[in-house]
């Protein structure tokens, strides 16, 4: 019987302090559009800056809510001080993430968990002949040992060893944009060679198109 007091008293505890944490995330909410009416408001040519207290600065307990906090946990089932420090830092992780607590978003595609280790972004938009492969903008369908594989290729001529042993030269072609970066890159097969099922897969078929396999055009 004691210990189900004990859970209930942490768990009211748990709640009250996320309550206060939520009232003082709310607080800052409302100041920071207050702040922002002011700027629209203000004169053009004497614009106000404005600097928002974000949620996770604004959130705190003051002294007296701390104090009534402490205070509801009297009695034999009290709470000691250091589970009450570690309910705290539950509760103001619950306040500033109320609703949206994303998981780590693991997949195929990212193992590791997109939220915590986030798979870069490509260097250009690229192609394997006319077929899309991905952008700087969306990756979604790409792991990260492809990514970082594809960006590791630079535009020139390689000599790719298929799945059967055989070999073929492909293209790698580049397109700058004004500023001299690269903006999009193409994988083109040798004409005539439709039997793409030989290639080996992305990760190895980009990893191939480094220096070492790198090749002259003319004299192939």
């Amino acid at each position: 019987m004691r210990r189900n007091d004990r859970h209930l008293r942490c768990a009211c505890l748990d709640e009250r302090i996320v309550m206060a944490f939520e009232k003082g995330r709310r607080a800052a909410e409302r100041a920071n559009a207050k702040a922002r009416t002011a700027q629209r408001n203000a004169s053009e040519t004497e614009p106000v800056a404005v600097t928002e207290a974000t949620p996770e600065k604004a959130v705190t307990l003051s002294f007296a809510q701390l104090k009534e906090l402490m205070g509801a946990n009297k009695g034999t089932e009290a709470i000691s001080p250091t589970e009450v420090a570690d309910i705290a830092a539950q509760a103001a992780a619950k306040a500033r993430r109320p609703e949206n607590n994303p998981g780590p978003l693991v997949s195929d595609f990212n193992p590791d968990g997109e939220r915590d280790h986030p798979r870069p972004q490509l260097r250009a938009t690229m192609y394997f002949g006319s077929s899309p492969i991905g952008s700087p903008q969306d990756n979604a369908q790409l792991t990260k040992g492809e990514i970082e594989a594809l960006n590791a290729v630079t535009p020139g001529y390689y000599n790719i060893t298929k799945m059967d042993g055989s070999k073929a030269v492909v293209e790698v072609r580049g397109q700058v944009n004004a500023n001299r970066k690269l903006e999009r890159m193409w994988f083109l097969l040798p004409e005539g060679d439709e039997d793409k099922n030989l290639y080996p897969p992305l990760v190895s078929f980009a990893q191939q198109c480094v220096d070492t396999h790198r090749v002259d055009p003319v004299t192939v």
